[in-house]
């Protein structure tokens, strides 16, 4: 039988005093040779007890394991996981978000899938607006709350791009996909996500994609990638911006109940967000009502400055 490779766990983090005891709880209760995996803590100046955290997980199970390593450095994502790559030594890299609780069976998964793919992910319950049917599939492309990465895949892609995020792990996974590396998705398991409630919603992909989130929006969305999500939140960013121009070009009370409206409408959704009919409710009156109003509230605007 043939030995098992040497594992590299490698964990970006900032203020998880809540969270990271039930993650390393959950690492150190998995059903592999301590011995065979490399610990990588990757800390951005926490400000909260993370960091002694992190030294009582070493000082009572550092001898368990093969190396666990405390890095603290100021760092952005994609920067943390650059260096966690630096420093691993492992033949595969597992990145595992502070706040993802493993199964303890999950790096036996992730190892078994490492035989027909280059790439693996497992999923955990923010991964989208509601759980996928349950499936092992090869995708276009994962999040890196919870996968695993062959070494030989970073010596051909190169490191994550530290001007882009988030979305980081999109655009290593497109470079990926481009040279010919092979990607799993499993959603037969469902890991247990401690922020659950911290997604990406229509505003915060708005903000990323005018500082960084461009860059990989053409070269990604569209192939399919998160693709309902962000024709979706991009819908919402129309009428958004849409009502805030006319709230500035027509002084009258219509222009003040659109610029509520996506505000409502947003609010209704997160409210019930895994229910579809409420999707398309939101989308609907957006669609509908705002983007007309809004257009027609501007055009009344230009044709009152004409007349004056």
């Amino acid at each position: 039988m043939k030995p098992r490779p040497l594992i590299s766990i490698c964990v970006p983090t900032k203020n998880r005093e809540k969270t990271l005891p039930a993650v390393l709880d959950a690492i150190n209760n998995q059903s592999f040779d301590k011995k065979k995996l490399q610990l990588v803590f990757v800390d951005d100046n926490s400000t909260d007890n993370t960091q002694s955290i992190l030294k009582r997980f070493k000082d009572a199970k550092g001898k368990l394991y093969n190396e666990v390593v405390i890095i603290v450095e100021s760092s952005n994502l994609p920067q943390a996981r650059n260096i966690c790559v630096n420093k691993s030594r492992g033949e595969c890299v597992l990145f595992l978000d502070s706040d993802i609780v493993l199964s303890p069976d999950s790096l036996m998964t992730l190892l078994d899938f490492m035989r027909v793919a280059d790439i693996a992910s497992l999923f955990y319950s923010s991964f989208s607006y509601e759980a996928p049917k349950p499936e092992i599939k090869y995708v276009e492309g994962v999040v890196m709350g919870c996968t695993i990465i062959k070494r030989e895949v970073f010596e051909k892609v190169g490191f994550f791009d530290e001007t882009i995020f988030p979305f980081e792990d999109a655009d290593f996974c497109r470079r990926a996909r481009k040279l010919g590396f092979k990607i799993i998705f499993d959603t037969t398991t469902r890991l247990r996500h401690m922020h659950e409630q911290e997604r990406y919603g229509p505003l915060t992909i708005l903000k990323y994609t005018l500082i960084g989130g461009r860059k990989i929006y053409p070269k990604l969305f569209w192939r399919g990638f998160h693709r309902k999500r962000f024709i979706a939140y991009s819908i919402f960013d129309l009428c958004l911006i849409l009502a805030l121009l006319s709230l500035t070009l027509v002084h009258l009370p219509i222009p003040t109940v659109l610029f509520f409206s996506p505000i409502l409408a947003y609010f209704l959704f997160q409210w019930i967000r895994r229910r579809k009919l409420i999707l398309a409710l939101c989308l609907t009156i957006n669609s509908i009502i705002v983007i007309p109003l809004s257009l027609i509230g501007a055009v009344e605007r230009l044709k009152h400055k004409e007349q004056v």
